[in-house]
């Protein structure tokens, strides 16, 4: 007997591939930008404020690992949203609880430890550019994301526990 699917499980799968490639387009155009300042798309050259200017066309050897955390920061965000397309798109075709979507929750914990501890040092390094204004920055061991992170964990281990009592279970019938 074939199952139906609900109809908010398909409204999910549409919302998160439209997140999904509205989010793949604004990282590769943000890539392009930082990659390649010295081609103008800057509207501005540089912002200031009370004490402070933070020039954004330098070239890109003085900003590299600013650059590079962020770059990584955001693909693994996107990887993130493309797994839960992965996992929306399992909910219509079969049980949530497959080793698929366990490994997929495991790979999510794991992007999700990258992109913190990235943005964590995008943070500090600009803070510590703009110490001389009175702006202070400090990278933190223990960011409250790392919460999720083991929860993502806790769940993967859960849906593959899950998958071995159903399959041991079809077995026996």
């Amino acid at each position: 007997m074939e199952t139906q699917v609900p109809k908010r499980t398909k409204q999910f799968g549409i919302i998160t591939a439209i997140f999904f490639w509205i989010a793949a387009v604004a990282v590769l155009a943000t890539t392009f930008i930082l990659l390649f300042p010295s081609l103008g798309f800057w509207a501005i050259d540089q912002i200031q404020g009370e004490g402070f200017s933070l020039a954004l066309n330098q070239p890109l050897e003085r900003n590299a690992p600013l650059v590079i955390a962020s770059l990584i920061a955001m693909f693994s965000t996107l990887g993130i949203l493309f797994l839960i397309y992965k996992i929306a798109n399992s909910l219509k075709k079969e049980t949530p609880f497959t080793l698929a979507n366990a490994k997929r929750l495991k790979v999510m914990a794991l992007l999700l430890l990258v992109a913190t501890y990235c943005k964590q040092l995008v943070v500090y390094l600009i803070a510590s550019g703009l110490q001389g204004q009175g702006i202070s920055g400090r990278f933190t061991l223990l960011p409250s994301n790392l919460i999720i992170v083991l929860v993502l964990f806790l769940l993967s281990g859960i849906f593959h526990y899950g998958c071995i009592l159903q399959d041991e279970y079809d077995r026996t019938i």
